[in-house]
Order: structure tokens, then C-alpha cells, then sequence
């Protein structure tokens, strides 16, 4: 008996060079073929999501622009995905890009509202100047 550590185990080494012999001949490899691909297309979504398109345009250009650029690539993305019939990322995209058009209303608004406010108190302030002279 031969001394063996607990961690040695014995691998029967096999002199054959031919890989997968005891593969049965239908399966056999026969030589080296690129992968085949089978690609299924599915058809456009035929009631896609709203897409959102116009309202991102009309805030990119009226109210907030950063935030209106994300909507209309966010629209743009619903209609390539419903294109491509995938109704998960078309459905995502969508409420993304619906939460982006009225982030950039409401930024839009904002804005506005300090703009008008910060006029109104220089128009305040230039009365009281003019008063006090």
C-alpha cells in the first residue's frame, strides 16, 4: 500500500488524444464550425405605450432643458423599443420618460416663479430708491 495525503487523489490519465470518444457518431464533432445564431424577431407592438414625444419637446424648448433632453431619449427609447416589440423596456421607458416631462415642467415653473419674484423685488427696491431721493 502506498502512502497517500489526505489532499492527493489519484486522476486516471487516459493515453487516447481524441477528445469525446465515447460520443455517439450522430453527435460526433466534425471538425470546427463557427457557432450558429438563430435570431427571432418579433413583431412591432401593435398598442405600444404612450411615448411622450411631443410633451418632451415642448418642455426641452418652453420650460427646463437638462432634464427635457433625458425625457426625449427616454421617448425616443419607447418608440424604438416598441419597434423591436418589447413591451417591458417600452413600458419602463415610458413612465421614465413621463416622470422626466414633469420633472421639467415643474423645474420649468420654478424657475419662473423666482425669475417674476426676483424681478418684482428689484422693481420694489428701484421704487424705494427713487422715493427716498
Amino acid at each position: 500500500m502506498q502512502n497517500q495525503n489526505a489532499n492527493e487523489v489519484k486522476v486516471p490519465v487516459h493515453d487516447n488524444p481524441v477528445p469525446y470518444q465515447d460520443v455517439p457518431p450522430q453527435y460526433a464533432p466534425q471538425g470546427s464550425f463557427p457557432a450558429q445564431q438563430v435570431m427571432i424577431r418579433q413583431p412591432p407592438l401593435t398598442d405600444p405605450p404612450r411615448d411622450y414625444f411631443v410633451e418632451a419637446l415642448l418642455v426641452t424648448i418652453c420650460c427646463f432643458w437638462p432634464t427635457g433632453i433625458v425625457a426625449i431619449i427616454k421617448a425616443s427609447e419607447v418608440q424604438q423599443a416598441a419597434g423591436r416589440g418589447d413591451r417591458d423596456i417600452a413600458e419602463r421607458s415610458s413612465v421614465s420618460a413621463r416622470k422626466f416631462v414633469c420633472l421639467s415642467l415643474w423645474l420649468g415653473v420654478a424657475c419662473l416663479a423666482l425669475v417674476l419674484l426676483l424681478c418684482a423685488l428689484y422693481v420694489v427696491f428701484l421704487i424705494n430708491l427713487i422715493s427716498e431721493e
